[in-house]
């Protein structure tokens, strides 16, 4: 199993610049590793330094996967974990506000698809006169 290096501190301050101007807040963000099949064909797997953060009860996590390689994804839960159908990124910033962007997008889609169970419900549930 190899190393890829761990994110500079130039690395962090570019992800919390964009989340300040996602969020217009600080965002807390943690360092950690993952584990990644790099190649599809290969069992190995290549410990990755992850950055992770949460907001509004969703999970963000960017590997890095090399000195210029990146890759992101969203979770809700276990069950619900989405990445930006990019693959991969030779650039972290435009990783990471992809990864906004998408989840932005995802969000909405979500929201929608609720409100839109919700006002069937309230149809279906309604009393009719005849």
């Amino acid at each position: 199993m190899s190393k890829t290096e761990e994110y500079s501190s130039v690395d962090l301050a570019i992800i919390q610049e964009i989340l300040f101007e996602r969020y217009s807040r600080v965002v807390r963000i943690e360092q950690g590793d993952a584990e990644l099949h790099l190649d599809s064909k290969s069992k190995e797997l290549t410990s990755c330094p992850a950055v992770y953060w949460e907001m509004e009860n969703v999970g963000f996590v960017v590997f890095r996967l090399g000195k210029t390689s990146y890759r992101s994804q969203f979770f809700y839960d276990t069950s619900e974990q989405f990445n930006t159908g990019h693959g991969e990124f030779t650039n972290l910033a435009e990783c990471v506000r992809m990864l906004l962007h998408f989840q932005a997008k995802h969000q909405a889609e979500r929201n929608k698809i609720r409100s839109e169970i919700a006002a069937e419900t309230l149809i279906d549930d309604s009393p009719t006169t005849h």
